[in-house]
């Protein structure tokens, strides 16, 4: 016996680890317990932690708070719409329209490029070239998103899009409306430099600049509104490049249509039809230009 009364000397030694028999594999360790999550008791009761919230991007924010009455005064209350409270249009396109909301869309967005077709036909020394071209220019608007509404919807549904046809036109119009508003804005420019200059390149310089700042400002308000209808959806948001294939289709329609309408601010006929690709088209006026 050692002076230590806790040890003794008679204990038996520690056995140590035996290999196992040949031909048998080792055993496998013990797995590893998982502990459920702590649970914090609130009031009595156990609180589960909850999925985190999605962050919600300080543009589309600011939709959730936009109020405007979309039945107040007709067309002239959803132009004011696109322009300062554009959430509230928008939801409306989610609900599935209200107070004809198709309708003043397209009022919107006719009456606009009929307006701005009038000050292109002022470059004429026709004074029917006017109305003509007014006319015209109404048509290729809602012939070219007329055209490209099948392919934007399909598109769309296959990426995941929920939105009925209704709907994807209706946001098709937040396009053009929102577009036809800036070009309307142009008219006055458009009107003076027509009837003040014989430049032929200087005002299809002038309508081009005008036309594509437009279009431009009409695919801020569509990309916003996909986002915006995306995110209430609680669908992942879509990267844009859908949306870029199909503008380039829109383009090239739209182009096509204006050659294929022509004259607008040259004298002639209402309606040629000349079977050409606008291209040739474009090359051969600017050509003969004066």
């Amino acid at each position: 016996m050692n002076g230590d009364p806790l040890r003794s000397d008679d204990a038996p030694p520690p056995v140590p680890p035996q290999p196992p028999p040949p031909g048998e594999a080792p055993p496998l360790p013990a797995p590893a317990r998982l502990e459920a999550p702590s649970a914090r008791p609130v009031g009595g009761e156990v609180a589960r932690s909850s999925p985190p919230r999605p962050v919600v991007p300080p543009d589309l924010a600011r939709l959730d708070s936009d109020q405007w009455n979309l039945g107040a005064s007709g067309w002239s209350s959803v132009a004011g719409a696109l322009l300062r409270a554009p959430g509230a249009v928008f939801r409306s396109v989610e609900q599935g329209g209200v107070n004809l909301l198709t309708f003043r869309l397209l009022a919107v967005f006719i009456g606009c490029h009929v307006a701005y077709g009038a000050m292109i036909g002022t470059s004429s020394e026709t004074p029917a070239q006017v109305w003509h071209a007014a006319a015209k220019l109404g048509v290729v608007g809602v012939g070219a998103l007329a055209i490209c509404l099948p392919t934007f919807h399909v598109f769309g549904a296959l990426l995941g899009s929920r939105l009925t046809l209704r709907q994807s036109l209706d946001l098709l119009l937040c396009l053009g409306a929102p577009a036809g508003i800036m070009l309307v804005s142009f008219a006055p420019i458009a009107g003076l430099f027509g009837v003040s200059t014989a430049s032929w390149r200087f005002m299809f310089c002038l309508h081009v600049v005008a036309f594509w700042v437009s279009l431009a400002f009409g695919v801020l308000r569509l990309r916003l509104a996909q986002r915006y209808l995306t995110f209430r959806a609680g669908l992942p948001a879509g990267s844009g490049g859908f949306l870029v294939v199909w503008l380039t289709v829109y383009g090239f329609v739209l182009c096509q249509l204006f050659n294929y309408m022509r004259p607008f601010m040259d004298d002639g006929e209402f309606f040629v039809g000349t079977r050409e690709f606008f291209l040739d088209g474009l090359t051969r006026m600017m050509a003969a230009a004066p």
